[in-house]
């Protein structure tokens, strides 16, 4: 007689988690949405990709007179260097969830910005935080273009120059880009506000309509 099988345990932590979720609401049909958003939830990728990360990067803004591929600024103005990630010195950064994966912030570029480590810790997962309050948290420390220099030469053994001239034309064009794209955007959805009260109006007025005969 051949002994029976044994079966084998399932090790995915996601896998065990979707498991759960169905063995406890089996008999619970109205949580079947919940139990779907948790899935998907589970199924994203917390952390962003290299390149993600890359193009990160590439969108955050220059600093002017230093190399674009070595130093940036984050998202409140404060200098970063590429090579000091997750540490936490006044130059050093991480890639953060603009809005938090714990809020439903998913992992993708349009949700990521670079963030001075301090910064970030201190934002965590909160939200609607004012530049003000995320700049009162930054570091206030201040460099000169030499230590900046000896920093570089530190992390890197060498130090890249740039046209800081063409770097401004660059910025001013970003600047200008970002501009024309948000009055777009405003101009988007002072449409969409005239069609709402638009459409209002006409349901108000077949109302009335009904209501006289």
């Amino acid at each position: 007689m051949s002994k029976p099988q044994k079966q084998e345990l399932n090790t995915n932590p996601i896998d065990q988690s979707i498991q759960q979720a169905f063995s406890q609401n089996d008999d619970d049909d109205d949580d079947d949405d919940d139990i779907k958003k948790a899935i998907e939830k589970l199924k994203q990728p917390r952390c962003f990709t290299k390149a993600m990360k890359d193009q990160c990067w590439n969108n955050a803004t220059l600093f002017i007179g230093r190399h674009p591929d070595r130093w940036r600024l984050d998202a409140v103005g404060n200098p970063v260097l590429r090579g000091l990630t997750s540490c936490l010195g006044p130059l050093c950064h991480e890639y953060d969830h603009i809005v938090p994966f714990s809020k439903g912030g998913k992992t993708e570029i349009s949700n990521c910005q670079i963030l001075q480590t301090m910064v970030n810790r201190y934002k965590s997962n909160k939200t609607n935080q004012s530049h003000k309050e995320l700049i009162a948290v930054s570091s206030t420390n201040k460099f000169t273009n030499q230590e900046f220099d000896s920093i570089e030469r530190a992390v890197y053994g060498d130090i890249l120059k740039v046209d800081a001239e063409q770097q401004v034309k660059e910025a001013s064009k970003q600047s200008l880009k970002i501009l024309y794209a948000q009055k777009e955007i405003d101009q988007m959805q002072q449409q969409e506000q005239r069609m709402g009260q638009f459409d209002q109006n006409i349901k108000r007025n077949e109302e009335n309509s009904r209501s006289s005969v």
